[in-house]
């Protein structure tokens, strides 16, 4: 199986988009598209977190093997309620994320992939370096949405992606469903965007 945490910003920075990062999450689990990589895959494990200065687990790991368990998850994330916390503490989020893929006791994964969805940028770029070298470490993959600014993009690509993932951007939120599904799927089968 592979293994994704889903990583979604509740920084305060979100206020206006976070019901659209929410929804869009949710639809896509729950697409024809993804639903049918899924059953190509035979199951994938998946978890889904907030962040902001603190980080919550706010669905525990869940194995999906049907549409209905895709359902499922989509109901859980639109029941999130929005954090607003007043920072963006990327690294936090990465370091419970990698952590919390100790408590997967479903499945053995092999693949285990950490989602991050993000607006913005963690206040120090050295612990967010510091939090992907970790991950890293143990065989985790970090791929990155990030929308808005392209420079923020680039840090992300910098100092959060690991070496074999990838950084999706786009400045519009209502672009947002579409990477996400598409990254989704690409992940599902061991893929890159730039893959042949």
């Amino acid at each position: 199986a592979v293994a994704l945490a889903l990583v979604l910003d509740g920084s305060g920075s979100m206020n206006r988009d976070f019901h659209t990062q929410r929804e869009e999450t949710a639809r896509a689990v729950e697409s024809p598209q993804v639903v049918e990589a899924i059953q190509r895959q035979g199951a994938v494990a998946v978890a889904v977190h907030q962040f902001a200065t603190e980080v919550r687990v706010e669905v525990p790991w869940q194995l999906l093997r049907t549409e209905a368990d895709a359902q499922q998850l989509a109901r859980a994330i639109r029941s999130i309620q929005f954090m607003n916390g007043p920072d963006t503490y990327i690294s936090r989020a990465l370091n419970v994320a990698t952590h919390y893929f100790d408590e997967l006791d479903a499945c053995i994964p092999d693949q285990q992939i950490i989602d991050l969805s993000t607006d913005g940028v963690d206040p120090g770029v050295q612990q967010m370096a510091d939090a992907r070298d970790t991950a890293q470490s143990v065989g985790i993959r970090i791929n990155v949405i990030a929308v808005g600014q392209p420079e923020d993009a680039n840090v992300l690509r910098e100092y959060a992606m690991t070496p074999d993932g990838f950084v999706l951007h786009t400045v519009r939120w209502s672009e947002y469903a579409s990477l996400f599904r598409r990254k989704i799927i690409l992940e599902l089968a061991h893929s890159s965007p730039w893959s042949n």
